[in-house]
């Protein structure tokens, strides 16, 4: 069943939406990475094909903590106001749980979700951590999806059209972060980097095409650490640059950011060597040469050797 795939901390694929038995309830249990839903059909849906990543959507669609509230009238009369949703632009995890729901439902289908927001599987941080997550918590969706506009398969797009899709979805990214819209951004990022991980890089035979598939995956991850560093999910920022500079290796954000990390880790042997790298390369660069200057060992406690 086709997906939103959404990276985790290491750009892997972490959605699933096939479902699975539950006990009690209804009889189905879709898992993605925000929330997890079980459905009942009340009206259903023509033909066969669902809403794909890129697929427009007019939808309605109305929610409660009980199913009791759904008895009034002003509340049923919700399902009349339709709403346009695009799949792959959502600004939050609730926008991207609909997505989810949506992505399960025939054309003209109606259908009763009872879901469960998670509170610790956002990638943008670590479990405990501050930042973006929700008190985890269910409630019930009743979602009309009125129509919605077909969109090509990612295993039908040729190279070109995938790196398209995800320079848009990059510059949307930007766009959020600029605006301190980090979960949003977050999102963005790794959208265009579940397209550009599609691409077979490797079998790309011109090498100049190669090259700009390397560097705009390699901005993926380095992006997706920039949000990951506003939630001080520094393990991740770790991981996201390192496989960003596989990419690039002289990348000089992507070894500032994971110098950051390192340094909030603890390892600074680790960030003092990213930072003599930037300073190789730019050794103008004053930015890196003040954070060398701070770790240097006269200057700050190695908490590596600190027994204390």
């Amino acid at each position: 069943m086709s997906s939103i795939l959404m990276p985790n901390g290491n750009g892997e694929d972490v959605t699933d939406l096939s479902p699975i038995s539950c006990n009690g309830g209804d009889d189905r249990l879709y898992k993605t990475l925000h929330c997890c839903f079980t459905k009942v059909v009340l009206f259903d849906g023509d033909g066969f094909s669902k809403p794909l990543l890129e697929s427009q959507c007019e939808i309605s669609y109305l929610e409660s903590q009980t199913l009791t509230e759904y008895e009034s009238m002003s509340e049923i009369e919700k399902l009349n106001e339709k709403k346009q949703l695009k799949i792959g632009m959502s600004e939050g995890t609730h926008s991207m749980g609909l997505e989810a729901m949506l992505m399960t439902m025939k054309r003209g289908e109606t259908s009763r979700f009872h879901v469960w927001w998670k509170s610790t599987q956002i990638p943008l941080l670590d479990a405990g951590e501050k930042g973006f997550n929700h008190p985890e918590k269910e409630h019930y969706i009743i979602l009309v999806l009125h129509d919605f506009t077909d969109a090509t398969p990612i295993w039908h797009l040729d190279p070109d059209q995938k790196y398209d899709l995800s320079l848009q979805h990059k510059h949307h990214g930007t766009s959020f972060f600029k605006e301190d819209k980090v979960e949003p951004a977050f999102c963005q990022y790794s959208l265009a980097l579940k397209y550009m991980i599609s691409i077979a890089i490797s079998m790309v035979s011109d090498e100049s095409q190669k090259q700009k598939y390397k560097q705009l995956k390699c901005i993926c991850y380095l992006n997706l650490a920039a949000c990951q560093i506003k939630t001080e999910n520094f393990l991740s920022v770790v991981e996201n640059c390192t496989k960003g500079l596989t990419l690039d290796v002289w990348n000089v954000k992507g070894l500032y950011r994971r110098a950051l990390a390192y340094k909030n880790l603890g390892k600074l042997d680790e960030a003092r060597s990213d930072l003599v790298k930037i300073i190789k390369k730019e050794p103008r660069n004053k930015t890196a040469a003040d954070l060398l200057e701070s770790l240097m060992p006269s200057n700050v406690d190695d908490v590596e050797n600190d027994t204390s």
